[in-house]
């Protein structure tokens, strides 16, 4: 494939370079996903379908961007390199999050995806609370603001 012409319309969809890392993600996580499904479906478990749709173009997003035009154009040229890159920062995650699978994975699998045993002595945000005894004097949970006389009132 030669590189010496510049991209088209046409070549925004025609031109790819595999990336097999990506493939083999995308592949593991659509057989995560479509196995969530069928457990949550089997249980009648109430799932709506436009977030599976959502859940499938955000893969095909990441699918073209780490293989299509981007991948294959993004060491020649400067904007197709950052357009990559914001989309896999910026959008890619908000679409594929906006299909909640972390919700899906709750769902279907209840406590055991998420242990909240605490039986290794953490305490998470409670073992913050044992703590406001540190806060400086005076300040009773308010917001400091860095006046003469706040400062002067925190020093002594």
């Amino acid at each position: 494939m030669s590189y010496a012409s510049a991209p088209t319309e046409l070549s925004l969809l025609t031109e790819w370079r595999p990336d097999y890392v990506v493939a083999v993600v995308l592949v593991l996580t659509t057989v995560a996903y479509v196995r969530m499904r069928r457990t949550a479906s089997r249980f009648h478990l109430p799932w709506r379908r436009h977030r599976d749709v959502v859940f499938a173009a955000g893969l095909a997003i990441l699918l073209w961007t780490c293989n299509g035009f981007p991948q294959a154009r993004g060491f020649q040229l400067m904007w197709v390199w950052m357009a990559q890159e914001s989309l896999l920062l910026l959008v890619v995650p908000i679409v594929l999050m906006s299909a909640q699978p972390l919700a899906l994975i709750r769902a279907t699998y209840g406590d055991r995806a998420w242990p909240n045993d605490k039986s290794d002595g953490d305490q998470g945000n409670r073992g913050l609370q044992q703590h406001d005894h540190l806060r400086p004097a005076g300040l009773n949970g308010r917001m400091a603001t860095a006046t003469p006389s706040t400062c002067s009132r925190l020093t002594s």
